[in-house]
């Protein structure tokens, strides 16, 4: 979300504020990367939420080169509701690195 926002500062004429927003993306991609960090689990929970919240179309783009997580999407092996609907599943540890490396990690 941060990269989002220095996007958004950006846009409006604001590098400075813009400078902040993304190194606090960085900070936050660093968090993740390390489990002994004070913030990693909020970061990995804040982060199912936020992909939790995409459209499932942007979900399967994400995922679309990776069979075994894309299997999970499939109508075949999901669970589904009372009412005959399939649940979506939660981003699992492998999904969430894909979107830290495709979206929000740095770009080497």
């Amino acid at each position: 979300m941060q990269i989002e926002i220095a996007g958004v500062y950006v846009a409006l004429g604001y590098p400075d504020l813009a400078v902040g927003a993304a190194y606090k993306a960085l900070l936050l991609v660093d968090a993740f990367d390390d489990e002994s960090d004070e913030y990693h689990d909020e970061v990995v929970g804040d982060l199912i939420n936020n992909i939790t919240r995409q459209p499932i179309r942007l979900r399967f783009s994400v995922i679309h080169d990776h069979p075994t997580i894309y299997a999970r999407y499939q109508p075949e092996n999901m669970e589904s509701d009372d009412e005959g609907m399939n649940i979506v599943p939660e981003p699992q540890a492998d999904e969430l690195e894909i979107w830290v490396k495709q979206w929000w990690g740095p770009k080497v």
